[in-house]
């Protein structure tokens, strides 16, 4: 696995990161494939026949005091650097684990040690906020399996990812995607606004996503939905739940394989998440969350409903606030009377409600039995981005400096 590189997800236990003094400790590591680990937890205490959690171990030495040598490539000039400059105690605790690697004195199954040791250090004093436990570095000892450590024996720096959340910045921070870190998101219709809406809420963070959608996937719609050639004839809810475990492995996802109409009269209680989301652009969909949310006593929770125009050249969302009696179509007819009033909202009054209607509707291929709109790629993802932003620019307003767009702002020149 050549040098490789170590992810580190897990925070430290507080134990460990409170203790000032040089310690000993154990990670578990899952081997991702052949050149990638990933620490998953951390085990107080030394890497010893009393470890008996399953999965790779590898031993980790914490010291007390910043490092201030440069990465050496021998056993023994790392040993010679860690007793000058931080002390007997753990220059022990690092041959401890060195040993506990190229030996089998552990009494440890072989196959379960890593051939890697783990060292943890502060940030120097004068960086603000510094930690006790700041730095992670893993180094490969060459020789691991021999009886006995050589001064000589070579190490192998390994690349480092650490993604610990007590030491990380997420980039996406002071956004108005921080509302939905944590939260419970039920989401309906996994189309063309859908699907990207799901894998921007895993990004986000969300802690559970409930899909729901009874379509499968043919093949005309890969030109705008988020699916491949191998997703043909599969569920959207099922594709989609396998690819945000691989985008966000601590979510939970649920998959509902039912027509939203009969789910919402047979378990209203389903709506009960921190933010509804229609993306089935059905008026079935919509006169059925009406019902369910005017006789449902409140507070409710937040309902976003979102829609594009029949050529995607403009989308609408609406969003219902926990006091709100009224769904999507309910704040949507409101729209259409100030539009009647409102010459910069004309187009919008054309592409959603037309007079006279239309009467040659879209439908792309044959045996389609809905008509649809055109719409692209990347049109689809930039309205959902968009469309989901504005939103919780509304829904999260004390946690980011965004300010919501205006009718006037968005609305084309004329």
């Amino acid at each position: 696995w050549s040098d490789g590189l170590l992810i580190v997800s897990a925070d430290m236990p507080r134990v460990l990161e409170d203790d000032p003094a040089a310690w000993a400790a154990t990670a578990l590591v899952e081997h991702i494939d052949t050149a990638r680990f990933a620490v998953r937890s951390w085990i107080s205490g030394a890497l010893g026949p009393a470890t008996a959690t399953p999965g790779l171990l590898a031993p980790v030495v914490g010291l007390a005091e910043p490092v201030a040598f440069s990465y050496p490539q021998h056993l023994g000039a790392l040993l010679q650097g860690v007793l000058d400059q931080q002390g007997e105690p753990a220059f022990r605790l690092v041959a401890e684990a060195v040993a506990a690697v190229c030996d089998n004195g552990s009494g440890v199954d072989r196959a379960r040690i890593l051939p890697v040791v783990l060292i943890v250090s502060p940030a120097p004093p004068y960086v603000e906020g510094a930690s006790r436990c700041a730095h992670v570095a893993a180094w490969r000892v060459d020789d691991a399996g021999v009886s006995g450590a050589d001064l000589r024996t070579q190490l192998s720096w390994m690349k480092v990812f650490d993604q610990r959340p007590r030491t990380t910045t997420r980039r996406d921070s002071a956004r108005p995607v921080d509302w939905l870190r944590g939260k419970h998101v039920l989401l309906l219709g996994c189309g063309g606004l859908g699907a990207p809406t799901a894998e921007f809420c895993a990004r986000a963070g969300v802690a559970r996503l409930d899909l729901v959608d009874t379509a499968r996937i043919p093949p005309g719609i890969l030109v705008r939905q988020p699916f491949a050639l191998d997703d043909i004839g599969r569920l959207k809810i099922d594709v989609l739940s396998d690819r945000l475990s691989e985008v966000a492995e601590e979510l939970e996802v649920r998959r509902r394989d039912d027509d939203v109409r009969e789910l919402l009269a047979d378990d209203p209680e389903v709506l009960n998440a921190d933010l509804v989301i229609d993306a089935t652009a059905s008026a079935g969909v919509a006169a059925a969350l009406e019902l369910t949310r005017w006789s449902r006593p409140g507070p409710r929770a937040p309902l976003l409903s979102v829609t594009v125009g029949h050529r995607c050249e403009l989308a609408v969302a609406t969003l219902s606030l926990p006091t709100a009696t009224g769904a999507g179509a309910d704040v949507l007819r409101h729209l259409a009377i100030a539009a009647l009033a409102d010459d910069s909202l004309r187009d919008v009054l054309d592409d959603l409600l037309p007079d006279p209607p239309r009467t040659h509707p879209f439908q792309p291929e044959p045996g389609c039995s809905d008509p649809t709109y055109i719409g692209s790629a990347a049109d689809l993802a930039s309205f959902a981005g968009q469309l989901l932003n504005q939103a919780l620019v509304v829904l999260g307003a004390d946690l980011h400096e965004a300010a919501p767009r205006s009718w006037a702002a968005v609305a084309p020149a004329p």
